[in-house]
């Protein structure tokens, strides 16, 4: 029995080390080469490139510092107040058209932001008041007028994209932090005057709707009832482009200013020029 088990242990001990033997072999583990012999793994390899890379992927390689930060910048999001969340963002504004001349307009809007992935869509409405200052009343005595819109109730579609995001810590410190949101912001106003509207007969009142520039009915009764020394600037639809800033605090409450500026898209000819559109607004998150 003894004699059988050294035999065994024998032989497979002699079937390990033949295995082993060929698997390091030259002849097994290389192809031959056809100068005679075998060529060595250094010999067939191709030469790496200058830097370890090749040239279109040198080029195009990223420090991995830089692709962590992009990284994290496009997937993480503000811990502060999450205003994607909400089911809505409903919003008072009081804001202020400079118009470029005398006359004293203030707009205050009621609006309902739709939160989006990428910003908010807007609904509005608006109604603006303007009135005569003593210099409109001073130039209505001379042969000069100057252009302007009477009072008149405006509707409006928005959108704001979300172009930069960030939790803030403000000053005084006691204050809590916030979720600032800077959006470049677009809003497309239709100018609407209930009292010229009125005047319109028959189909006229409903073709007058879709006409960029108010009608002759509609500006006969708008020039007995405008402010001294103004020339009525018939537009009937606004286009803007500015940027709004977003303040998010908990649970819920927002401060809203923004800055924009009218297009000269759809202008009536001899009406205003480029104007500005300065205002504040404040508002609540509705929970989803």
């Amino acid at each position: 029995m003894i004699r059988n088990a050294c035999a065994r242990a024998y032989g497979g001990g002699f079937v390990a080390a033949f295995f082993l033997w060929a698997i390091h072999s030259p002849a097994w583990a290389q192809p031959p080469n056809p100068q005679g012999g075998f060529a060595s793994d250094s010999e067939n390899a191709p030469a790496p490139p200058e830097g370890g890379l090749a040239p279109e992927t040198r080029a195009a390689a990223v420090p991995i510092e830089d692709a962590v930060r992009t990284v994290l910048g496009t997937t993480s999001r503000p811990v502060v107040f999450d205003w994607r969340r909400s089911s809505g963002l409903l919003q008072g504004e009081i804001s202020q058209p400079v118009e470029l001349n005398n006359f004293e307009s203030r707009r205050l809007t009621a609006a309902v932001r739709w939160p989006l992935e990428s910003g908010t869509a807007t609904t509005l409405l608006s109604h603006v008041s303007t009135q005569g200052t003593e210099a409109t009343e001073t130039i209505a005595r001379t042969p000069y007028l100057q252009t302007g819109r009477p009072s008149r109730w405006e509707l409006g579609l928005g959108y704001d994209f979300a172009f930069a995001e960030g939790i803030v810590t403000m000053l005084p410190s006691f204050l809590p932090e916030a979720e600032m949101v800077f959006s470049i912001s677009g809003e497309m106003r239709y100018l609407f005057y209930p009292g010229a509207w009125k005047e319109n007969k028959g189909g006229q009142k409903f073709s007058s709707l879709f006409k960029t520039e108010i009608n002759s009915t509609e500006r006969a009764w708008l020039d007995s009832r405008k402010p001294a020394g103004m020339r009525i600037d018939p537009t009937r639809l606004d286009f803007l482009l500015g940027g709004r800033l977003d303040l998010f605090f908990k649970p819920g409450l927002f401060l809203s200013p923004s800055a924009l500026i009218a297009l000269p898209f759809l202008r009536a000819k001899g009406g205003l020029g480029l104007w500005w559109s300065l205002g504040v607004g404040v508002g609540y998150a509705l929970p989803r």
